[in-house]
């Protein structure tokens, strides 16, 4: 996974033959977006959609934690905003107030 070298993996979540995988956001500035699909080599399928793509007034701000639900990942980010991910995708769901 090249680019992801200076990232430390915090999370992997298994799913058919791919891994979602949560970096490990080093500041509230860096990674955003921080959850990734790849493939059994290691090549991105998808980024978890940015978050003022689907919500314009929002404030896009990196993950700290997911969890696999059915066909989604829940995650939640350093404010207490949490995202339903669709997995096959990466496109945000829906969002709502977790903290």
């Amino acid at each position: 996974m090249s680019g992801f070298n200076n990232y430390k993996i915090l999370e992997t979540i298994y799913y058919e033959d791919k891994k979602i995988i949560l970096l490990d956001p080093v500041s509230k500035d860096e990674p955003i977006n921080n959850i990734y699909c790849v493939d059994k080599n290691n090549n991105i399928i998808w980024q978890v959609e940015s978050v003022t793509e689907k919500y314009k007034n929002k404030i896009n701000m990196p993950y700290e934690g997911m969890s696999l639900h059915n066909q989604f990942i829940t995650a939640a980010n350093f404010i207490g905003v949490g995202y339903d991910i669709d997995i096959r995708t990466g496109k945000i769901i829906n969002s709502y107030i977790v903290k």
